[in-house]
């Protein structure tokens, strides 16, 4: 029997994004401490991974919380709406 391979890190990336599009899509706009929650990934990789679906055009940032807590204030973000440019389907 073959010896399991270990995951590399694109393919970790590739699995993180896909948990956090379906907690998205599952659960409408969340906050990354709340994504974190959900998909069992740290805040950190959260905000990482966020980023990258922004970069993507997959998701959207569309709130900012102010709070009483230190740091810089928390954002929610959402699934992208759908292009509806000519040549996107």
């Amino acid at each position: 029997m073959a010896t399991p391979t270990p995951g590399t890190p694109s393919m970790l990336r590739a699995i993180n994004d896909r948990a956090a599009l379906e907690a998205l899509l599952a659960e409408g706009p969340l906050t990354r401490p709340r994504l974190s929650d959900l998909t069992g990934i740290s805040k950190p990789t959260a905000s990482q991974l966020l980023a990258r679906l922004v970069e993507a055009g997959l998701v959207v940032q569309d709130g900012v919380r102010e709070g009483s807590r230190a740091g810089p204030p928390s954002c929610t973000g959402s699934t992208a709406p759908p292009r509806t440019s000519p040549g996107w389907t």
